[in-house]
């Protein structure tokens, strides 16, 4: 397992995991699925001011964690 910081290409490996909670939980607060696009400006918002982590396993991310305040 390897933790780093997020890029805004990881956009679409995170989305991909976001994705299913957005269309089958209450978890988040959105209704419809951002698109990549949208995804990478968030990751790059939130880095000009926090930690944007992501966990790899093999090279492909399994898990994020942004850090907003």
């Amino acid at each position: 397992n390897y933790l780093r910081l997020a890029t805004p290409e990881d956009a679409p490996a995170l989305l991909a995991i976001y994705e299913p909670y957005v269309r089958q939980t209450a978890i988040t607060c959105e209704y419809e699925v951002p698109s990549v696009e949208e995804f990478a400006g968030r990751i790059e918002r939130t880095l000009k001011r926090y930690p944007y982590l992501v966990m790899e396993l093999d090279g492909r991310p399994i898990g994020y964690g942004p850090r907003g305040g």
